[in-house]
């Protein structure tokens, strides 16, 4: 096992043979706060970078956030039984499941299923990484969770004026519990505002389907950037330098087969992963055949 830390303590690098290493770096060189929890991100490749689906290039010169409203207005229009309108939040996850891009970046309260994505064997021309994530969640129906999931219709434009958006976020239903019972602390509202919606947002949606239950899947909530006054059609980035990232572990090519087999051990498969999908239920399946005609 190799490990790199930075002066200040941060675990940026991590090189290991085993399962069992990556348990124990995991349990002994991370600390939390109180309340916190940490959460996980597998990337076959350690170059790809912490950014929501909506966030990367539909063409040459457009990110598809600039079509987020379209996406949305057709998920809504076309599927009106699965998207539920009330909460903004509840729509972007259900989108997030059926691959339509959002604002929302899956990641795990499962450290094996994190590195079962980072041990993406067949991506093998480059080490991956698991990032580990640390913070109290937020539920679909938290009000800043909405405010940001319903930003495809409170900004309508490159370039919103604070103060409208913030005019419109008074207007909303699902914001009422933090606009009502603080009304007598109103003066605080529009800097309260700026210093929440400013930031990413960890957030727990509940069980939607087994695939979820089975991944442990939460979200990371994007919001946009605030500045000089105004909202811009760019999203707030996340980087190692984040106050959410509490480690990157950085996952040899070499040994990504490898460590699949040792997960498949304890049950982490591609028919665990997505027990939705025939295709790779019937393929751990044919694994298994295969290991007793060896036997």
């Amino acid at each position: 096992m190799t490990l790199a830390m930075s002066s200040d303590g941060y675990l940026y690098c991590w090189k290991a043979g085993s399962l069992d290493e990556y348990v124990k770096l995991i349990k002994s060189k991370i600390i939390l706060a109180e309340n916190d929890r940490l959460y996980y991100r597998g990337l076959s490749r350690k170059s790809y970078n912490l950014s929501p689906s909506i966030d990367r290039m539909m063409n040459n010169k457009d990110k598809w956030l600039c079509k987020e409203s379209r996406l949305i207005e057709f998920a809504e229009q076309t599927y009106r039984d699965i998207f539920d309108k009330e909460y903004p939040t509840l729509i972007l996850s259900n989108m997030q499941h059926y691959g339509i891009p959002t604002r929302m970046m899956d990641i795990t309260g499962n450290a094996f299923v994190a590195l079962f994505f980072a041990c993406d064997y067949e991506d093998n021309d480059e080490d991956g990484k698991v990032v580990v994530f640390c913070g109290t969640p937020v539920t679909a129906y938290n009000p800043y969770s909405n405010i940001i999931a319903d930003s495809y219709r409170l900004i309508n434009n490159a370039y919103t004026n604070l103060d409208t958006y913030l005019s419109l976020i008074n207007e909303q239903s699902y914001a009422t519990r933090i606009l009502y019972p603080n009304c007598e602390k109103k003066e605080n509202f529009k800097s309260d505002m700026i210093r929440i919606l400013s930031k990413p947002l960890i957030v727990d949606v509940g069980i939607i389907n087994q695939r979820q239950r089975n991944q442990d899947g939460k979200f990371i909530l994007f919001p946009n950037r605030i500045e000089n006054e105004h909202i811009l059609n760019e999203l707030v980035t996340i980087d190692n330098s984040s106050d959410m990232v509490k480690a990157e572990i950085i996952i040899p090519k070499e040994i990504k087969k490898e460590l699949r087999e040792q997960l498949r051990m304890v049950g982490i498969t591609e028919s665990f992963i997505y027990p939705d999908d025939i295709n790779k239920v019937l393929g751990d399946l044919k694994m298994d055949l295969m290991g007793e005609d060896i036997k």
